[in-house]
């Protein structure tokens, strides 16, 4: 195995000691008849800091009988900043204001803690973006008591920093925004992806998340984020993006912080983590990403949307290391990963690949070297499970199909499949199982199934297969080309023999008719799929099957639609309804 570079969660704090010494451990008790302290120096000294090595300033004012402590962001070469405190405890009605003071001396991001306000002890302030940290202190008649441990800066200039990355030739990739107008789809996906930032042994650490889940869950590399413990201090920096194609740093719409590390890989192999966040009714104003139900050829051309070096949000499209002088997929690598030469940094790590053309991700981003690499999201979609939790875009069902060797019902997604029972109204016991050993010859990710003259069709991009019944196996000579047998587009959405005895197939909103007995598609299609044509059902659909009671059901995202003239109770949910079904 070929050891590869980590150039992904980026230290972001190392070369930034000098300006401010991450760990001060000191406690400041305050009461209302202390004696003020006028002199900075004296309390510089109090904190075990001096005027050489720290930007921040103590002021008191006797007029309202408030302590202020000041840190010059901006001076020290930074945009950001927020304190942690720990033994936090507020007495009495003393409490503590955050904030900041911007260029122009507007106050912003103002945060107020207070006696029984749920964030006694180990606490970290919110992030503000402005030149002045502020922390004012209003004393009543109580003691209060806090540890100052270090302030946290953010959104440094790295320009002096010469360390080795992994841009393969010239630096490729261009400010987010740059690509708004002319490849609008990535630029709205891009939507979806984060800033991560958090703390480890009194280090900053940032790398790149994006979110995957409905419910606010996000993905990122194991080998960034594998600590529980480090979970409080976690911040998804949301559309953390520049307003201009040439400014490297930008703007922060809103921060999320970290609840839980749902799920990790374990290992660097797939190198995947997925956490939640404390703010999951906020996290749903951000998109989800779709993840690939299939592995994508060798040459397709791809993006990754990244955080390089801490910056604002950047689209890696182009590589002048490549032939075509796109990014593209250039090799499978390390079993598991893709290899490409777009460029990547560190920062990058926890970016999504994503395909160009359909904007679905194919792999993680977690290795630099040039060639650069990412784990296919197939395999991590594999381990994580239901923990990978449901994007509204992903189907819960790829295909599904009434089997004709014993007319039993049968739904597939990814690798696996469930047997439905008629009897109890659920999955069988002992399903799902693994499509591979049990349907001989088939590839995962189905994109449809449909019967046809009692014979069971498969289709998958470009090709189909006919499964021998008899025999439990594909048939000979299979898989074979879908245009040129059943004269239909590729990368079908669903497929249904109707109760008028013709198939239907489905794609986009689009669908065609298909005649048995003549063996071709009926003259005139496709047609559009409308208010006219399929009242009531939506576009983009997942899987159809007919029913034991003649009624046809079609399966989109986490929701089913009945149909015969549709009812107009639906859609209803797959998860409620189809008992024992996967609701991740």
């Amino acid at each position: 195995m070929t050891l590869r570079p980590f150039l992904g969660c980026l230290p972001v704090l190392v070369t930034w000691f000098a300006f401010s010494p991450p760990l001060i451990q000191t406690q400041v008790i305050f009461t209302a008849d202390q004696t003020p302290t006028p002199d900075p120096q004296a309390f510089l000294k109090l904190l075990n800091l001096s005027s050489s090595d720290s930007n921040s300033r103590w002021y008191y004012s006797k007029s309202d009988g408030n302590r202020l402590w000041q840190f010059n962001i901006t001076d020290v070469g930074c945009q950001s900043a927020r304190l942690h405190l720990s033994s936090f405890d507020l007495k009495g009605e003393d409490r503590l204001a955050v904030y900041g003071i911007a260029s122009d001396g507007e106050r912003v991001g103002e945060e107020i803690f207070r006696r029984n306000s749920g964030r006694d002890g180990d606490v970290f302030t919110h992030r503000v973006w402005a030149d002045h940290l502020m922390l004012q202190f209003y004393a009543s008649n109580s003691q209060s008591q806090f540890d100052i441990n270090y302030v946290q800066y953010g959104d440094c200039d790295r320009s002096t920093d010469n360390r080795v990355g992994s841009v393969c030739g010239h630096k490729d990739w261009e400010n987010a925004v740059c690509y708004a107008t002319k490849y609008p789809d990535i630029y709205r996906i891009a939507s979806g992806v984060v800033k991560l930032q958090y703390v480890h042994k009194n280090v900053v650490y940032s790398g790149t998340a994006f979110k995957v889940s409905d419910d606010g869950r996000f993905l990122t590399n194991y080998h960034c984020l594998r600590i529980k413990k480090v979970m409080p201090s976690v911040e998804l920096m949301v559309h953390y993006d520049s307003d201009n194609c040439l400014r490297k740093q930008g703007h922060v719409s809103m921060t999320l912080h970290g609840d839980s590390l749902l799920w990790t890989s374990g290992s660097t192999k797939l190198d995947a983590s997925i956490i939640t966040v404390q703010e999951a009714n906020k996290a749903i104003y951000i998109p989800c990403l779709h993840m690939s139900s299939s592995d994508p050829l060798i040459g397709r051309q791809i993006a990754i949307i990244q955080h390089p070096d801490g910056e604002s949000k950047k689209i890696a499209i182009k590589s002048d290391k490549d032939v075509s002088g796109n990014c593209t997929i250039e090799s499978t690598c390390e079993k598991v990963d893709y290899c490409y030469r777009c460029d990547t940094d560190e920062g990058s790590s926890g970016s999504p690949v994503v395909d160009f053309k359909s904007g679905n991700v194919v792999a993680l981003h977690h290795f630099g070297g040039c060639p650069n690499s990412g784990v296919k999201i197939s395999s991590v979609r594999m381990a994580a499970g239901n923990n990978m939790g449901v994007c509204s875009k992903d189907p819960v069902i790829n295909a599904a199909v009434l089997w004709a060797h014993n007319n039993k019902t049968y739904f597939f997604q990814g690798s696996q499949y469930w047997l439905y029972d008629d009897d109890c109204d659920c999955v069988a016991s002992g399903y799902p199982k693994q499509i591979g050993p049990n349907w001989k010859g088939l590839p995962n990710n189905l994109d449809a199934a449909v019967t046809s003259n009692r014979r069971t069709y498969f289709f998958k991009g470009s090709q189909y297969w006919k499964y021998d019944d008899n025999n439990n196996h594909v048939a000979d000579g299979y898989p074979k080309d879908i245009s040129s047998e059943w004269h239909l587009p590729n990368n079908l959405d669903a497929a249904i023999k109707h109760t008028n005895n013709k198939i239907y197939f489905f794609k986009g909103n689009q669908f065609w008719r298909y005649n048995e007995i003549m063996g071709r598609i009926d003259y005139g299609y496709p047609h559009t799929v409308d208010s006219h044509t399929w009242p009531g059902l939506p576009s983009n659909l997942d899987a159809a099957i007919v029913w034991s009671n003649g009624r046809s059901y079609f399966f989109k995202a986490k929701q089913y639609y009945r149909y015969k003239v549709l009812d107009g109770s639906y859609p209803k949910s797959i998860c409620e309804m189809w008992k024992g079904m996967p609701c991740y």
